[in-house]
Parts: structure tokens; C-alpha cells; sequence
């Protein structure tokens, strides 16, 4: 894909989904896993390594602030009081590295 598109590329809402009734139960450590596994995505990518500009240029993570444990979605990086999810260390800690 990155081929065949012209300029520049956005990864938008991305992220670990904690929940999704009833298809995903909720969990935290899953959630942080995959938002782990779109860092290494956009890693994998990236073209600087090979001298060259990268073609993803923005990443969105889809929401900051989590649902309520009895909502039937929930895609945040905190919990709804804000404090921190697992997600949020991978995405903070991996997230210097791309700018």
C-alpha cells in the first residue's frame, strides 16, 4: 500500500481495543499489546533507517480517556478517572522514538 499511494500516509484510530461487547472481553493487557504491536508496525515502515523520508507521518491513537467498565466499547489509553492504563506506558514510552 505505502507503494502505490503518493505522499504522505496516516494511521488513524488506531489503537488496542479494551473492549468490544461481545466480541472482546475486556482486557487491559490486550489492549496494550496491540497498541504495542501498531508502534512496531509504524517502526517497521520507516524509512529514515535507509536514508529516506518515511511516508507515515501521523498516528492517531482513537481515544485518550477509556469507558466505563459497562460500556460495550472502550479503546482508551487511560481509565475514565485518567488514571493509566498498561497502553498508555507502551504508547508514552514508544511514542518518544517517533516524532
Amino acid at each position: 500500500m505505502l507503494r502505490s499511494v503518493p505522499g504522505e500516509v496516516w494511521l488513524t484510530e488506531t489503537g488496542g481495543i479494551v473492549k468490544l461487547a461481545p466480541h472482546f472481553k475486556r482486557s487491559t493487557s490486550r489492549a496494550a499489546a496491540r497498541t504495542k504491536d501498531l508502534l512496531r508496525l509504524a517502526d517497521t515502515y520507516d524509512t529514515r533507517r535507509h536514508g529516506m523520508r518515511s511516508k507515515i507521518t501521523r498516528l492517531f491513537v482513537y481515544s485518550f480517556y477509556g469507558a466505563d467498565p459497562s460500556a460495550r466499547f472502550d479503546a482508551g489509553l487511560v481509565n475514565p478517572d485518567g488514571t493509566p492504563r498498561t497502553a498508555y506506558s507502551v504508547f508514552s514510552t514508544n511514542a518518544r522514538t517517533h516524532r
